[in-house]
Parts: C-alpha cells; sequence; structure tokens
C-alpha cells in the first residue's frame, strides 16, 4: 500500500493517513470492535514502512496537540502518519 501510494505520487506530494493509536489503551478498546481491523500499527512502525517505500520524510501528527510529545502520544486516540515524496 505505502509503496503504491509512494508511486502514485509527484515529488513533492503528500501521503497522508490516519489510524489507531495503539499507544492509548482507550482506543485499542475500539479497535477490536471492528472485525476487519487485522493489528494495530505503532506510529514509530508507520516511519519505519513509509522510508523503506521510498519516502524522503515521514513524520507522526497526533490528534491531540496539547501536553508533551509522551502525553499526546499515550493520550491521543488516533494518530496521522504524514510522508512526503522527495524524488
Amino acid at each position: 500500500f505505502l509503496a503504491a501510494s509512494h508511486a502514485a505520487l509527484r515529488p513533492g506530494g503528500l501521503f497522508i493517513a490516519e489510524t489507531v493509536n495503539p499507544h492509548c489503551l482507550q482506543s485499542l478498546k475500539a479497535f477490536w470492535l471492528d472485525p476487519t481491523h487485522q493489528h494495530p500499527l505503532f506510529p514509530e512502525a508507520m516511519l519505519v514502512f513509509c522510508r523503506q517505500a521510498g519516502f524522503g520524510r515521514a513524520w507522526v501528527r497526533f490528534t491531540n496537540n496539547t501536553g508533551t510529545l509522551e502525553e499526546r502520544r499515550r493520550g491521543s486516540t488516533s494518530y496521522a502518519i504524514v510522508a512526503s515524496r522527495t524524488h
């Protein structure tokens, strides 16, 4: 999916996807209610996957924009992975 998204973008294009934040226990309760979900994706792993797919830069945006990074990481029920195609 990430490799196909990278290939579909022009240089400078952005890939953005939002998903459940497995660091937040509250969000995992709802995650398992959807039978189509296979497993949660940790933001740290998604950063690696984006780089492996060829994206030049990738970062995480938590839905809760207040507090320290650790508070956002554990308190945000979802996050967005943003990756840019550089070439």
